[in-house]
């Protein structure tokens, strides 16, 4: 490999690695896109002076090539029936291409075990502050306003930490977590073990403090898929977790487990019969009428079908139908729909593991089932929301794109 070739790879890691760590906070939203540019403009240099001595180590793209393929032409087979062909073509530029590139980037650049555990030192760094943020922002409602009134009011005092907002900062943590327990399970007995299981003790705890009960749910979610990819493994992390789950169900505000009979006819009437059902019915009834013709590529395209509604009317405010899902059906049709179910297919199945895990685990072992791990929670999430965009996004298709390549190189290394 030449000096340009290696420089523009060690450089382009180097930033891979640096995006990963600022993508969820929001203070450092202009470093975060500076890195994302500089990524894959150092990956694609790369791929210029090394040439086919880097390209033909590489496997043939396969089924999951060609689910890519079929993704991105359902977007851009979208955009004749488009509601704003401009916006949508805006959307796909950011929420398509720019996600490909980097998960691209991320699968040429990691193409070993070490490059491997040093972006997943990236994610546990930039978890581990965030929830840390989220503590302090809680402890200064505390001590401004009293144990009390935080405990009757948590939809005022949900923190967001350094993340954009409430869900952003939770999601974050979420998708570390599993990554958390890998390290935790990896470690043999000792401190290094009791440090791994403190960090993931620190993020879920920073993620309860969000209070969010789909997010509570999905927690549980991604517990229960590592146990059951993990095997026995899962005995070193379960007593330490059923302890933090434990005290963080008993010292939980009663407001966020139970609702009072005034609460509960304020939120129907204002939350599901005035907002979220409008949404989700408007929505299928645009599907139901037009199922192959949809609104236009981007979450928020739903904006341009709620804007002959009267003004006083609380579905304009909402930019999406709070369903990932039925956004996509909305703006792709039936058939965008079918494209992403195939590309998810795909994409598990390429870094599938099995449920059997090798003794010792190696990280890359771990890191794929991490990975699983943090792809369910996201998907159960975006049953009540739309979470795969932006940000996000780019940071699973980065973090797939790492365990992609580095399950490339270890096959590569077998058959040779």
């Amino acid at each position: 490999m030449n000096k340009l070739a290696t420089l523009t790879d060690q450089a382009g890691f180097f930033f891979l690695t640096l995006y990963i760590f600022f993508a969820p906070f929001k203070v450092l939203y202009s470093l975060g896109e500076i890195t994302l540019g500089l990524t894959v403009l150092a990956a694609a240099l790369h791929l210029w002076a090394a040439g086919r001595q880097t390209c033909l180590k590489r496997p043939r793209p396969g089924k999951l090539g060609l689910a890519i393929g079929l993704w991105v032409l359902a977007a851009l087979a979208s955009l004749p029936t488009a509601l704003e062909p401009l916006f949508s073509l805006g959307e796909i530029r950011k929420e398509l291409f720019k996600p490909l590139f980097m998960g691209l980037a991320a699968y040429g650049l990691v193409r070993d075990t070490e490059r491997f555990r040093r972006v997943t030192l990236a994610i546990l760094a930039s978890s581990l502050v965030m929830a840390l943020s989220g503590g302090v922002e809680m402890a200064g409602h505390i001590q401004r306003h009293g144990w009390a009134a935080v405990s009757r009011n948590i939809d005022t005092f949900r923190v967001a930490g350094l993340g954009r907002y409430i869900h952003e900062y939770m999601t974050s943590l979420l998708l570390a977590l599993p990554f958390w327990l890998a390290l935790t399970v990896s470690q043999p007995r000792g401190p290094r073990r009791w440090a791994a299981g403190a960090g993931a003790l620190i993020v879920i705890c920073g993620h309860s403090l969000g209070f969010g009960r789909t997010q509570t749910l999905a927690l549980i979610l991604v517990l229960g898929v590592f146990a059951l990819l993990c095997g026995q493994r899962w005995r070193v992390v379960a007593p330490g977790l059923l302890l933090g789950l434990a005290a963080a169900v008993f010292f939980s505000p009663r407001a966020f487990w139970t609702v009072s009979p005034n609460e509960a006819n304020r939120l129907v009437a204002t939350k599901s019969d005035e907002v979220r059902w409008p949404m989700l019915q408007l929505a299928w009834a645009r599907i139901k009428e037009h199922p192959l013709a949809g609104i236009g590529f981007g979450y928020s395209a739903f904006q341009f079908l709620t804007q002959n509604r009267p003004p006083d009317d609380p579905v304009r405010k909402h930019l999406h139908p709070h369903n990932y899902y039925l956004t996509i059906t909305l703006g792709l049709g039936l058939q965008g729909l079918a494209a992403f179910l195939f590309l998810l297919v795909q994409t598990v199945k390429s870094i599938w593991p099995g449920l059997r895990l090798p003794r010792p685990p190696s990280w890359p072992d771990l890191g794929r089932r991490a990975a699983l791990c943090a792809l369910a929670g996201l998907l159960f999430i975006n049953l009540t929301d739309t979470l795969l965009v932006g940000r996000t996004l780019i940071w699973l298709w980065v973090v797939l794109g790492a365990v992609l390549g580095v399950n490339a190189s270890d096959a590569a290394r077998r058959s040779s």
